[in-house]
């Protein structure tokens, strides 16, 4: 996207660590989380050209990391 260098942008994909950790913090599925990073893509970041079929190899890999809330 261009932002690498500009240092107003370094913190560009926090706001979207939220939605995804709750997601899989839930153990919601792959499928449900590959629609949620196309509703990021599409509503948040006006990329709107894939589907969530093509977010699924992300989203099942984003969902096989031993995700918890709080310490252990």
């Amino acid at each position: 996207m261009g932002v690498h260098d500009v240092p107003e942008a370094q913190d560009e994909y926090d706001s979207y660590v939220g939605g995804v950790y709750r997601l899989l913090v839930s153990g919601s599925p792959p499928q449900a989380v590959a629609e949620h990073l196309c509703t990021v893509e599409r509503e948040r970041m006006a990329l709107g050209q894939r589907q969530p079929a093509d977010l699924l190899p992300v989203a099942k890999k984003l969902c096989r990391l031993n995700v918890r809330l709080g310490p252990e």
